[in-house]
């Protein structure tokens, strides 16, 4: 979110002052002494979360009329606002309608106003407290992250519990309040002992309770023992038969052992495997030797010629190019032929020529330059002569042209000047006629909307016109909105207050009856003794007994009478401490609810008088007869009619004065025009007083006919000038290129004789005739070119026919076979060679697989055979790790083994069942030489004697119970329901001291571990961030920040000097520290802005205790996170304004706030 706008309307010195925060970069808010910086700078969390109760701001303004504002912007739009100091609806548009305090909050993103002003404003007493606690916790990095991020003091709320803490209890104190309460209570249980009972009642009923007490105690623990008994026979009687077949089970294990060797556990799987493997490879050596000898019986009868071999890959070739060789036969004769034809042809054009005898080399071509500077020339000729005749017709007829031009521009009068005519049009307004006519429109219908609220408002009727109206009712005096507000919400303030204090008196009413009904029903149920009657019956007793011993005489009963009933009475108050005490607290509570109704009663009294004084108030407010005091729910109405009638009432004079302005204005260009008209072609005829609105369209329409004749004459003039101008200027351009055109002509001939000559020919030899015999030689040229082709093609068959005769009579000699004459044989004999060498490849193939397959099947057998041997030998192994002589021996072994193993986990089983019950051993040494039988009996024995205990038991602690409530009831005087009742008293205080010690016990715990939460999920991104930001605003004398641990295991933060050298944090400079607390506040932000909780972060002077550099540097950094933050610097500081601009020319904005020199106190010069 950020504040594109603040308005600072009526707010501390301020007075309709507004600052324009929407620039991007950093704004500084500079403000000398005196010019209200720290106003401004509160502004911000009024305007957000509303005003206080009171406001320190006030101090110009009234309370009530405080006023911000702001133009407020977030990712989805804007929102214009104005904060007001009131109760209801403080939030509204610029227009007065309320805004949900819900529309805020979501721009506020949920941060409250302590979150604001801790996390995203910073001064300068917090940047240096901040510092200060950095040196004061050593390091401590909880502490350092969870301070930077919410500008709390950690340690000092800190300080705060422990103290408190400190306050309530000490477990080594005696002054501390819960210290002293508890001696207390110990004090008072002493003394509640002594009271309770004389001494020798106390000793003997104190004697009788031990006593019974003891005895019951001697039966529980012979019941205990004869317990435990009877649970140790039981349990022999369970695990008799299971020892009785783990011996049996022992005595078979070792006569299986006695049998023989046992084998290994896995023999029975490696015999079976080794087993299959000797039978597998046997089954693999016989398939080998039988393939084998198969490859063998086969590779015998297979022949190979050898002389073919040698062979084969010639013949193949050979034979694919018997055809290409039968096609050069025929390109040898076919070239022949054509030479001779293509080479007579040739002589025969040249002949045609006429160019004379050819040579033996063929004809001559003419140069390629030479034939293509013919060729061009013989097609430039027609273009050249074409453009020549061309040239010649144009300038005859432009000649013409110009003659006729030069005769209409001589025919044509000279122009009129209309420069005034057109610039009194110009000036003059399109949409005057068009303004005069909606001026007076709108003056009517403002007239009309003011009739009608009148008579909304039931103001019509009362006054002549609506002038007059208007001058009364809006010259009458009556209250703002804000005195409206204000009494309406004392009103309402005042009502609730009434309903309140009403529900108050009747719900006090409720409760005395209530609790008189309480207090009733207990008196007629117990009726308990109060104090009251306590002191009374002692009085009594004192009385007669002061009486009885100043020697009056038939006293004695009436005295023994009032003793009994005191001592009735304090037992009654020790018996029924219960009901006594809930008497006493339902008569305390019926004499509070009795003085509450009185004092309601006068509550609502004060109230009525306060209403009756804020009517007057309201009748006040409305002093004048034109608009008498409405009611309170009615004055907004009256008010905003006001409004409506005052905005009307000003618009129709500005309408008014609008159309008679357009008036006036239509009027003077009427009376111009008409005064330009006279005298033309046009001249118009103008009526004394006609209204401009309808002659002015009539004159426009007048002079710009007259423009349009003026300038059409002007146009027809200029278009003739210009004709004649561009006939002259075309004339002398086609005599141009006439010339032109005839020397090209000259230029060709020359080129023409020069190209002839050098080709052979005639100068005066025409193109046609030149270009014909061109034509002829070069075609000749190309005919004889042709036939050398011809030629060489032939010879190049006839070698190539007599290369392949070669290479097959090579061929047949190394077959031994001689090659046949005729050509046609030669060609079937070449092939019957190549396939009988055909047949042999295939015979020498089938003869490498077969030898290739005997070699595999040779190894496959091998292997099989050294496999076999490889399963004897790790049978043999098998049996002599089983001291088995055959495997008959071994399968026996390994039957023995299973069957131990099997007899050894139920073993395992048993035992483990038994050491469930206890110790085996000692187990199998209490059950020696018992049975059954014996162990039943004794069973059922121990089982009688503990039932008999039990029987005893029951009575026993009755007759214990019994003697201690008896010991316990004792009681002889009121004191100790005295004692008891503050011990009561002091307990419930220890209880409730307890409970406070408790919860600030658990209020530091949570603490720690809200820091070291946050410092665990915030430690590595923010130490990150803050290491670069403190070692840019320390330029780079500190290069890092260092998390660490002591030898207490307390988390640490040390910082690295530019040297790479660790230092404490302790041991840093006040400068220094402040500065990396700045770094770590503004580290957490970036929290805010990766959640899209960003909000405007405010400094006020934190740069007061920096030099200019590091000052540069800070400002820098605010700088760069201005894009993601709205960056606002409050300042006294004229410098600090012009270090920033220097700093960040591009993104720094100053904000000057004026001085504030408060208004002279009334009564002095």
């Amino acid at each position: 979110m950020r504040i594109k706008r603040l308005d600072l309307s009526a707010f501390g010195p301020f007075t309709d002052l507004s600052l324009d925060l929407s620039g991007p970069g950093v704004h500084v808010v500079y403000g000398p002494n005196e010019a209200g910086k720290s106003s401004a700078l509160a502004s911000l969390a009024d305007l957000l979360y509303g005003f206080g109760h009171s406001s320190p701001y006030g101090f110009l303004h009234k309370q009530s009329h405080l006023r911000l504002g702001a133009l407020l912007e977030d990712g989805t739009g804007e929102l214009e606002v104005v904060r007001h100091k009131r109760r209801r609806d403080s939030l509204t548009s610029p227009g007065g309608a309320p805004i949900p305090e819900e529309r805020m909050a979501a721009l506020l993103h949920q941060i409250s106003r302590e979150e604001f002003t801790g996390t995203f404003a910073l001064t300068l007493a917090e940047l240096q407290n901040g510092g200060r606690r950095l040196l004061e916790g050593r390091g401590d990095l909880g502490q350092a992250l969870y301070s930077a991020r919410s500008g709390r003091d950690l340690r000092a709320v800190r300080e705060r519990l422990e103290a408190r803490q400190r306050e309530l209890f000490l477990p080594t104190g005696s002054n501390p309040s819960l210290n002293r309460l508890l001696r207390r209570r110990k004090e008072l249980g002493e003394e509640l002992k002594r009271a309770q009972t004389s001494a020798e009642a106390f000793e003997s009923l104190h004697r009788e309770a031990e006593i019974a007490e003891k005895r019951a105690d001697e039966l529980d623990q012979q019941w205990g023992e004869a317990d435990r008994e009877h649970r140790r026979w039981e349990r022999l009687a369970r695990v008799l038969p299971d020892l009785r077949e783990r011996h049996v089970l022992r005595e078979r294990l070792e006569a299986l052992r006695g049998q023989g060797p046992l084998a290994p556990a896995d023999a029975r799987g490696r015999l079976e495997e080794l087993e299959r493997a000797r039978e597998g490879h046997r089954t693999a050596r016989d398939t080998a030797a039988s393939a084998l000898e198969r490859d063998r019986a086969r590779a015998a009868g297979v022949h190979v010629d050898t002389h073919l071999s040698a062979v084969a890959e010639e013949a193949e070739a050979l034979v694919a190019e018997l055809a290409g060789v039968a096609a050069s036969i025929r390109a040898w004769e076919d070239g022949e032929r054509d030479e001779a034809r293509l080479r007579e042809q040739a002589r025969q054009l040249w002949a045609r020529a006429g160019s004379g005898e050819m040579g033996a080399e063929g004809p001559e071509r003419v140069a390629a330059p030479v034939r293509e500077r013919i060729v061009g020339l013989t097609e430039e000729l027609p273009a050249a002569e074409a453009a020549a005749e061309s040239a010649r017709g144009q300038v005859r007829a432009k000649e013409e042209a110009a003659e006729r031009a030069l005769a209409d521009l001589e025919a044509l009068p000279e122009p009129e000047d209309s420069a005034l005519l057109q610039a009194v049009l110009g000036e003059a307004p399109a949409s005057l006629e068009a303004s005069l006519r909606e001026a007076r429109e709108e003056a009517g219908e403002l007239s009309a909307r003011l009739e009608a609220a009148l008579s909304e408002a039931g103001w019509a009727g009362r006054w002549a016109d609506t002038d007059e109206a208007c001058a009364a009712l809006l010259a009458a005096v009556v209250p703002d909105a804000s005195q409206v507000a204000g009494h309406r919400d004392r009103l309402t303030d005042l009502r609730a207050r009434t309903k309140a204090k009403r529900e108050e008196h009747r719900s006090a009413l409720r409760g005395l009856e209530r609790e008189r009904g309480e207090l009733e029903a207990l008196r007629s149920r117990v009726d308990p003794p109060s104090e009251d009657d306590l002191r009374e019956a002692r009085l009594a007793r004192d009385t007669l007994w002061k009486r009885v011993r100043a020697g009056k005489e038939g006293l004695s009963e009436e005295f023994e009478a009032a003793l009994a009933r005191a001592d009735e009475v304090a037992d009654r108050l020790r018996r029924e401490a219960d009901a006594v005490a809930e008497r006493l607290t339902r008569e305390t509570r019926v004499r509070e609810l009795e003085q509450e109704l009185a004092h309601t009663a006068q509550d609502l009294e004060e109230l009525e008088t306060e209403r009756a004084g804020l009517d007057r108030a309201w009748e006040a407010l409305w002093p004048g007869e034109d608009v008498p005091a409405p009611e309170v729910g009615r004055a907004d109405a009256v008010l905003r009619h006001l409004r409506d009638l005052r905005d009307l009432h000003e618009e129709r004079q500005v309408a008014r004065g609008r159309a008679e302005e357009a008036e006036r204005s239509a009027r003077t260009v009427a009376d111009q025009l008409g005064a330009l008209l006279t005298g033309t072609d046009l001249e118009p005829v103008l009526v004394p007083g006609a209204d401009p609105a309808v002659l002015l369209p009539q004159l426009r329409t007048l002079a710009r006919e007259e423009l349009e004749r003026r300038e059409k004459a002007a146009a027809e003039r200029t278009e003739a000038r210009h004709r004649r101008q561009t006939h002259e200027q075309d004339l002398e351009r086609l005599r141009r290129d006439l010339e032109a055109a005839e020397n090209g002509l000259r230029e060709w001939s020359r080129q023409w004789d020069e190209a002839v000559a050098e080709a052979g020919f005639d100068a005066g030899a025409r193109p046609r005739s030149v270009r014909a015999d061109l034509d002829l030689r070069e075609q000749a040229a190309d005919l004889w070119q042709e036939a050398c082709g011809a030629g060489e093609r032939a010879r190049a068959a006839l070698a190539r026919v007599e290369e392949f005769d070669r290479e097959l009579a090579e061929v047949f000699s190394a077959c031994g076979e001689d090659l046949p004459e005729d050509r046609e044989e030669r060609a079937s004999a070449l092939r019957d060679l190549h396939e009988r060498a055909k047949a042999n490849a295939r015979a020498e193939q089938d003869l490498a697989r077969l030898e290739e397959s005997a070699a595999e099947h040779e190894a496959e057998l091998a292997e099989a055979r050294s496999r076999s041997e490889q399963v004897a030998e790790g049978l043999d192994a098998l049996l002599a790790e089983a001291g088995a002589a055959d495997t008959a021996q071994l399968r026996a072994a390994i039957e023995r083994t299973e069957q131990v193993a099997d007899l050894e986990r139920q073993l395992r089983t048993l035992e483990q069942k038994l050491a469930r019950e206890g110790d085996l051993a000692r187990l199998e040494e209490e059950a020696r030489g018992l049975d059954d039988a014996e162990v039943d009996r004794r069973v059922r024995e121990a089982e009688l004697r503990r039932e008999e205990l039990d029987g005893e038991r029951g009575p026993a602690r009755e007759r214990s119970a019994r003697a201690r409530s008896e010991f316990e009831r004792v009681d002889g005087s009121a004191r100790a329901a005295e004692i008891a009742e503050e011990l009561a008293a002091v307990g419930a205080e220890i209880e409730e001291q307890t409970a406070e010690y408790m919860r600030l016990a658990f209020a530091r715990e949570i603490l720690s571990a809200q820091v070291e939460d946050y410092r665990q999920r915030n430690q590595d991104p923010v130490l990150l961030r803050a290491q670069e930001l403190f070692s840019f605003l320390t330029l780079e004398r500190f290069t890092g920040l260092s998390p660490d641990t002591d030898e207490r295991g307390n988390h640490l933060l040390r910082v690295v000097r530019r040297t790479g050298q660790l230092e404490e944090v302790a041991s840093l400079s006040e400068g220094t520290a402040d500065q990396l607390y700045l770094a770590l506040r503004l580290a957490s932000l970036e929290r805010y802005a990766e959640a899209g909780r960003t909000m405007p972060f405010v400094v006020d002077d934190v740069f007061l205790a920096f030099d200019d550099e590091r000052s540069e540097a800070a400002l820098r950094v605010l700088g760069g996170m201005a894009d993601r933050f709205q960056v606002v610097v409050f300042t006294h500081h004229g410098h600090l304004a012009d270090l920033a601009r220097e700093t960040l020319p591009d993104r720094s904005h100053v904000h000057t706030l004026p001085r504030f020199d408060p208004p002279p106190v009334a009564g002095t010069a």
